[in-house]
């Protein structure tokens, strides 16, 4: 993953979590992984797997173009 689209996901997480007031353990949670595998996904340790960035679409209501920060042009 580039570090472009890693960086678009780990701000879509931040924005996702104050919005709804979800703290990391609460979101690890809701992703079915530790607290520390979550924070080193967001800091590009690890890769997002497919299904990862799915439960990630599925709780933000974001396609994963746009967690990734892609858009389409008009």
């Amino acid at each position: 993953m580039n570090e472009s689209a890693r960086k678009a996901i780990d701000m879509a997480i931040g924005y996702f979590m104050v919005e709804r007031g979800i703290t990391r353990g609460r979101m690890a949670e809701l992703m079915g992984m530790s607290r520390n595998t979550l924070r080193w996904k967001r800091e590009g340790k690890y890769d997002w797997t497919w299904s990862e960035i799915l439960r990630l679409s599925e709780l933000t209501g974001k396609t994963p173009n746009e967690l990734a920060g892609i858009t389409q042009a008009a």
